[in-house]
């Protein structure tokens, strides 16, 4: 599952409620009453809850573990460019471009959480 939203998100040009939406289920994070909400109330309850992590760098900040540093910057020329976000904790470093910063900050974060859950 966290393969394919990583997927979504570095094909991703900017950010959007619906990956907000899927990070947050991604993470298991807290539906109330799921049993009886329908899909629409489910929309309408994450688009309360869940934060903006594709578009807000301090939503995105979240994701970075705790204890990890992190650096994000807009790089040009070379064979890669664009917006790069780097993640590391001591020899663990995990690298993504992304569309925007804040979506490679979101790619990396989340590649660090898969690694640490070992799935």
């Amino acid at each position: 599952m966290m393969d394919k939203l990583i997927a979504e998100l570095e094909a991703a040009t900017e950010g959007s409620r619906q990956l907000d939406f899927a990070i947050y289920l991604a993470l298991g994070l807290p539906i109330t009453n799921k049993a009886n909400l329908t899909s629409r109330m489910i929309a309408v309850h994450l688009e309360n809850v869940s934060p903006r992590y594709t578009t807000s760098l301090d939503a995105a900040l979240t994701l970075v573990p705790e204890g990890w540093r992190w650096e994000a910057a807009d790089y040009g020329g070379g064979d890669q460019d664009g917006p790069r976000a780097e993640l590391w904790h001591g020899v663990h470093h995990y690298g993504a471009f992304g569309g925007t910063p804040v979506l490679a900050v979101c790619i990396a974060a989340l590649r660090a959480r898969q690694a640490m859950e070992g799935s």
